[in-house]
């Protein structure tokens, strides 16, 4: 079920009141990620149209790491300085030995095993003080630590994290990250352990469980760009651009949806099977959930648009987004519908642009085949690619009971040629520090 926000509506949700400014990524390689009644209003970091990064303190006084915000999982881990892996080596880590605030936690289940010894199918796990988290193209490990984490003004004394000590997996090498800060809900988490998001509702410091993400499409942080944005505890109207839909959370694991179907230009592929096709959008998303459709995670830690690879494969040859970016203007419009709301995708809005080694543009479909086994799966994933396009707000509900999501189309300021802003740096005498950073235009 869903239901439509207003405008005028829409205002009275919370407002962010302290806003953190998040410190840059550097441009490197960069490869899809594994996956008070105060609000922290960060600007997050567009690395390359893939990754979206904020950052956090862990320990007294506290560390700065990078972390990605993931409404994908429930975990909070970040890199150990004593961890000797690639991964760790070249990036930030975390030194519990510089941390007034650390102690050792008393989470204990089962006996130890290392890393390699694991090959059971489950995800993750918890041995002795250890723990365990398995992705699809590789791995972390590490022990619990306890210390405090630090996001803005917000700070949560003796927060229990994992704190990894090898990574298995050459995906993590390119990561632009120090660790992961999982959104998603408690059953993700690992044992003895509590989300952070559950931890700051359980205190003083959060009146609202809900937050919500403005994704922009600029990764070079340029003026007339409206950086991106990690808002915890309610939402700013400018960046909506409508009104807001609602969705009921169908299960509170994952923030996952009722998919009812896929269009091309408006006409069902079949990928999720029909409810009736007699009926109307608004009808449709009347009927029971089990006569039909597909589901879909709302995925912040997903760089792309992920389906079963049989509809994935059928909807990347429908797309026929041509390597060379001819004719993308051409492609059809990609919706998707969410229980009977339309969310469509322009050609320019699913194409994902970038330069090849020789300097030629290129394009693909942000699209990707992930088979999710059951019970989780099948399932689909909408990650960043659409939610550049739609202003997304996460709302646990009052005493967790009523979890829901939010989308309103995203407000996002023109965007002009290189040539044109390059006349206007030209001209421009004022030093980079001092240009506005303002909310995004009308």
């Amino acid at each position: 079920m869903r239901a439509t926000l207003p405008g005028a509506a829409s205002a009275m949700l919370p407002r962010p009141q302290l806003v953190v400014p998040l410190t840059r990524v550097p441009s490197r390689p960069a490869v899809t990620p594994l996956g008070l009644d105060e609000v922290v209003f960060a600007q997050m970091i567009n690395s390359k149209d893939t990754q979206y990064v904020g950052t956090i303190g862990v320990g007294r006084p506290p560390q700065v790491l990078s972390v990605i915000l993931d409404t994908g999982s429930s975990n909070l881990w970040v890199y150990s300085s004593r961890c000797n892996a690639t991964a760790c080596l070249r990036r930030p880590s975390y030194d519990h030995a510089r941390s007034e605030a650390y102690e050792y936690p008393n989470t204990y289940v089962g006996p130890r095993r290392t890393l390699a010894q694991r090959e059971s199918h489950d995800t993750s796990g918890v041995r002795g003080h250890d723990f365990y988290i398995r992705y699809g193209s590789g791995g972390v490990a590490g022990h619990f630590s306890q210390d405090s984490v630090q996001l803005g003004a917000m700070s949560l004394p003796g927060h229990i994290f994992g704190e990894v000590m090898d990574v298995r997996g050459e995906a993590f090498n390119f990561g632009q990250y120090d660790g992961i800060l999982g959104l998603a809900f408690p059953p993700l988490a690992l044992p003895g352990t509590v989300p952070v998001l559950d931890a700051l509702a359980s205190s003083t410091l959060l009146r609202h469980a809900m937050f919500s993400f403005y994704f922009s499409h600029a990764a070079d942080g340029h003026p007339e760009e409206s950086r991106s944005r990690f808002m915890l505890g309610g939402v700013e109207p400018a960046y909506a651009a409508s009104a807001f839909n609602f969705h009921k959370v169908r299960d509170s694991s994952y923030w996952e949806l009722q998919l009812d179907d896929v269009l091309l230009d408006g006409k069902s592929l079949g990928l999720c099977r029909p409810r009736n096709a007699s009926l109307t959008l608004e009808q449709q998303a009347q009927q029971p959930a089990a006569t039909g459709g597909c589901r879909a995670a709302i995925d912040t830690g997903t760089s792309m648009i992920t389906g079963p690879s049989h509809a994935a494969e059928t909807l990347a040859d429908r797309l026929n987004v041509e390597p060379d970016c001819a004719v993308v203007s051409h492609q059809p419009t990609l919706t998707f519908v969410i229980d009977g709301v339309a969310y469509p995708l322009t050609p320019q809005e699913y194409a994902l642009r970038f330069r090849s080694a020789e300097g030629e543009q290129r394009c693909v479909p942000g699209l990707r085949s992930l088979d999710v086994p059951p019970p989780r799966g099948p399932l689909w994933v909408l990650g960043d690619v659409f939610l550049r396009v739609y202003y997304s707000l996460f709302d646990r509900g009052a005493n967790a009971s009523s979890p829901r999501v939010g989308f309103a189309r995203a407000r996002h300021p023109a965007r002009r040629s290189a040539a044109a802003r390059s006349g206007d740096a030209s001209r421009s005498q004022q030093p980079p520090g001092l240009v506005p950073q303002g909310a995004p235009s009308g």
